[in-house]
């Protein structure tokens, strides 16, 4: 398993024809049969192009227009699980097409809401005590009608005055796929090659005939071209908008969410492993499938084309005690290798009890996220109907997040022009434009994750995924009218706030990236501008004046608290922390600690 900056190092775009529907995905029993089944599969001529870590998943290349004879003669011998069409990308006929484009990018804006229509719905963003309302539920909600508590929300205004996101960072959106055509999303912030795990040609009850569960012969040439990751089910697209809508996004278009995302200059990786809409209801079972989500797992961990993928957002779960299968125990070894290369995988605690014990959730290597009202109390809805739910509680949630009325992009199967390339979005059962769910928290964690790692590039920080957890967790707060104190299972260690989060990335970088980096804070003469607190190689009065004024009011006390209040400078016990940070300690932030690097007096 290569590392990240090995994987950083390999990744190069994809040539076109790397892309094309002319492979076969050949799951084993296990991956220890692939010993076995190399040498079959080159006895005909065949050739193994790449084979997955943990559960051995191969994709076999093959003469074009043989796939589907390939997939069936392969299907039938030992040792073999199940097998597929090609997951990734242009699959079909589609082989020579450029990535879709359907408008020239925007600028970036500046880090204010801009021109955005629907930003002051998105409370989660800026909760100044607005009334909102359920489109879930918009005549019952009995809170449709209370005002929010101003402050509830991820505080990502301050965050975008620190930065608001990198290109060169890509989260991958595991879900229904994304209506790549909806003027919500610049479309040159899509990353391509996508994934599409599942063919776009199913049915609500049998979406995988052809694709991952076994059929019954013949079967049809060309049934599974899997084509562009494309929204099939109407739940991908407000996801991924949740992440990376695009600013100052005011287009005019009926229809259209003038929203902002929580990122807004990364880039996004769609990757489809379901065709039902997770928010009309299921089917008789939930259909997002496991060998899918399997293979999209391992295909980002270990495709260099997917090296820039840093963040994962997975706004569903499997009952993997219901339904005890081995591979839980491969998804698990999934999870478990991107964890060790540094790529975070984000995913919800569920909409009903007992929901954050299922898997991924439970895990220690993802980050579970619960919901909370813009009261911030615990998101439930208790109104018979399709109005039924509430955040998950137990020991694996880990941090919280706003879950009611959410505004996304709802999928529109309006937008889009036939024959354009990639077609439009059908989206069988499009949602409301602000529906209520830990579906819609998750992704604001994945996207304060990547905002991290954004920053974190720009300093030159390299950050793993110990690193982003402890960066949540010293960013997060505890309400005042929450119960009792620390971690609990209902609320995690607390809701997540992006601005917070950044500036103990701010003091892990001016601690320890070099040995006068703590004092030199500043690039800038005016505080509270874009990219101050961004060192400039010079210790100043500048950098007193931010340490007080801007990070002194949220600093963690353990990298603030110099000083015992009341001592001399010089005299023994001054540079002792004493539990409180103030101004002796912004004294012996440049007098003391750094005399050789910095002389002078500042009013």
């Amino acid at each position: 398993m290569v590392g990240l900056a090995e994987r950083a190092a390999l990744a190069q775009p994809a040539p076109q024809h790397a892309v094309t529907g002319r492979t076969v995905i050949v799951v084993p029993e296990s991956r220890a049969r692939n010993a076995q089944l190399r040498p079959i599969i080159e006895a005909f001529g065949y050739r193994v192009v790449m084979e997955t870590p943990i559960s051995g998943v191969m994709a076999v290349a093959v003469p074009p227009g043989t796939e589907e004879i390939a997939a069936a003669l392969m299907r039938q011998w030992p040792g073999v699980r199940r097998t597929g069409r090609d997951l990734i990308g242009r699959g079909g006929t589609v082989c020579d097409a450029a990535p879709p484009v359907m408008s020239e990018p925007f600028d970036m804006p500046e880090p204010t809401p801009g021109n955005d229509p629907d930003f002051e719905d998105q409370w989660y963003l800026e909760n100044i005590g607005q009334v909102i309302v359920n489109g879930s539920c918009p005549t019952t909600d009995p809170l449709n009608d209370d005002p929010g508590v101003p402050g509830v929300d991820i505080n990502i205004r301050k965050a975008w005055a620190i930065t608001q996101g990198c290109e060169d960072i890509v989260v991958a959106v595991i879900d229904t796929g994304v209506q790549y055509e909806n003027p919500a999303f610049d479309p040159a912030r899509f990353f391509f090659p996508d994934l599409a795990a599942t063919c776009p040609n199913g049915t609500l009850l049998d979406p995988y005939t052809c694709c991952w569960e076994e059929t019954v012969p013949p079967y049809t040439p060309g049934q599974c071209a899997f084509g562009y990751a494309i929204d099939m089910g109407g739940h991908g697209t407000p996801v991924a908008s949740v992440v990376g809508a695009r600013g100052n996004n005011f287009s005019g278009v009926a229809g259209c969410v003038e929203m902002a995302g929580v990122d807004l200059k990364c880039r996004i990786l769609a990757a489809r492993t379901s065709i039902v809409n997770a928010f009309g209801g299921w089917p008789v079972y939930n259909h997002f499938s496991e060998y899918a989500t399997l293979y999209l797992l391992e295909e980002i961990a270990s495709n260099p084309v997917y090296a820039d993928v840093r963040v994962i957002n997975m706004s569903y779960s499997f009952d993997c005690d219901m339904y005890s299968s081995p591979i839980y125990d491969e998804l698990q070894d999934a999870c478990e290798v991107l964890k060790s290369v540094d790529i975070v995988v984000v995913v919800l605690a569920g909409n009903s009890e007992g929901y954050a014990n299922r898997c991924p959730t439970r895990w220690d290597s993802v980050i579970a996220v619960s919901g909370i009202e813009n009261i911030g109390d615990r998101w439930q809805q208790e109104i018979p109907g399709s109005c039924l739910g509430i955040s998950a509680a137990g020991e694996s949630v880990d941090f919280c997040a706003p879950a009611r009325a959410i505004v996304s992009a709802p999928c529109n199967p309006s937008f889009g022009t036939p024959g354009s390339t990639p077609p439009p979005s059908p989206c069988n059962a499009p949602i409301v434009l602000a529906g209520s769910g830990t579906s819609g928290a998750t992704p604001q964690v994945a996207a304060i994750v990547s905002l991290l790692f954004a920053r974190a590039d720009e300093l030159g920080v390299t950050l793993t995924w110990q690193d982003v957890y402890d960066l949540l967790f010293f960013g997060s707060r505890r309400l005042a009218h929450w119960p009792g104190s620390g971690r609990d299972d209902v609320y995690g260690w607390g809701l997540v706030d992006a601005y917070e989060s950044l500036v103990a990335l701010e003091l892990l970088h001016y601690r320890f990236a070099h040995p006068h980096n703590r004092a030199d804070l500043t690039d800038h003469n005016t505080p509270g501008t874009w990219r101050f607190g961004v060192a400039d190689g010079v210790i100043d009065c500048d950098d007193k004046a931010y340490f007080m004024d801007y990070a002194y009011p949220n600093l963690i006390v353990e990298k603030a608290d110099f000083t015992t209040t009341g001592a001399l400078q010089g005299q023994p016990g001054y540079g002792v922390p004493d539990g409180v940070v103030n101004p002796d300690d912004r004294d012996y932030f440049l007098d003391v600690l750094f005399p050789a690097a910095y002389a002078g007096t500042c009013n």
